[in-house]
């Protein structure tokens, strides 16, 4: 009767973790949010550049839907007031806020310190354990690791 116990005990244990680690998963920043983490990976120089802007798919017209087959929120930063100069491309992970970039193997992701402090504040509104997040972390749209 121990033995089924113990075992019972265990089963409840492994399913209360499958449970928690389903709803971290389930829970995802906004695009507003992850835009402003694309433009916390740039220098203060380079956030004073006249018209920068981040542009997302929803921001060209594509619906939620559309957003959310990828398992990035993918971004194009441009500045002037024409939008013709593209200053770069960048891949947001919604369930962690983590950014890399866009286009290149980039397994790491973006860190300076103002992004590293949006992302905490980020993942704590998110009620995101250290542990959670590092069970979901990713390496980036397009590391090869």
């Amino acid at each position: 009767m121990r033995k089924v116990s113990i075992a019972f005990f265990i089963f409840i244990c492994l399913c209360v973790t499958c449970v928690n680690t389903s709803a971290a998963e389930k829970r995802k920043i906004t695009i507003d949010q992850a835009k402003t983490l694309v433009l916390a990976t740039l220098t203060p120089k380079q956030r004073r550049l006249p018209g920068l802007v981040a542009i997302s798919g929803k921001d060209l017209g594509a619906s939620d839907k559309e957003i959310d087959t990828s398992r990035y929120y993918s971004f194009t930063v441009v500045w002037d007031s024409h939008k013709e100069g593209v200053f770069g491309n960048y891949a947001v992970d919604p369930y962690t806020g983590d950014v890399f970039d866009g286009v290149m193997e980039d397994c790491d992701g973006y860190s300076n310190k103002r992004l590293r402090a949006l992302q905490k504040q980020i993942r704590r509104s998110l009620h995101l354990t250290d542990a959670e997040y590092h069970k979901i972390k990713t390496h980036g749209p397009e590391c090869v690791k």
